[in-house]
Order: structure tokens, then sequence, then C-alpha cells
């Protein structure tokens, strides 16, 4: 990954990583949350988790040009098959909608 941040030029390089943070935390706080009930047996729709899966929903469409420009990177990077399905749909959703 470093060598292709090196690629960058110093506003895309900062534009990069706040998409890539942003995604990365929501993804690890949903993450644990999907953990948690599923070894607690408890079910996973709670007020926080909707609205967490809504808010990503809103900054995905808010900031759609900027995603738009690193949807190839945040695919390999964090968007994978490896991540949890309820977490994937959000973002497979926000691409079916850039066609």
């Amino acid at each position: 990954m470093r060598c292709w941040l090196l690629a960058f030029n110093p506003a895309r390089l900062c534009s990069f990583l706040t998409c890539f943070s942003v995604s990365q935390r929501f993804i690890m706080m949903l993450t644990e949350h999907l953990v948690r009930c599923e070894t607690g047996g408890v079910d996973i729709n709670t007020c926080w988790y909707k609205n967490c899966i809504e808010r990503l929903q809103q900054i995905f469409l808010m900031h759609h040009v900027t995603i738009q420009q690193y949807m190839g990177t945040l695919e390999n990077l964090l968007f994978t098959a490896e991540l949890d399905h309820h977490i994937l749909a959000v973002y497979q959703q926000f691409c079916a909608l850039q066609l």
C-alpha cells in the first residue's frame, strides 16, 4: 500500500486517506457490533446499528464524487469478499447506483 500512496499528490493523498479512514472506522465499529451480537445471541438490528448503516449510506451519497475516484482501491483494501455481508451490501448498493 505504501508504494501506491507515493503516487498521489499531497491533496489527493489527504482526500484518499480521509475517505479510507472514515470507511475503515465504520467497518470496524459495525464488525465489532455484529460479532458481539452473534456471540451473545442478540439480534443485530438495534437502533444503533440501523443508525450507523444509514449514516454510512448517507456519507457515500454525500461524498459520491470523492468515493468514486477511489472505488477500486477501496474494494481492494476494505470492501473485500471477507467483509461481513451486512456491511458489504451497503457498499455494493452504492456501487450499483453509480452505473
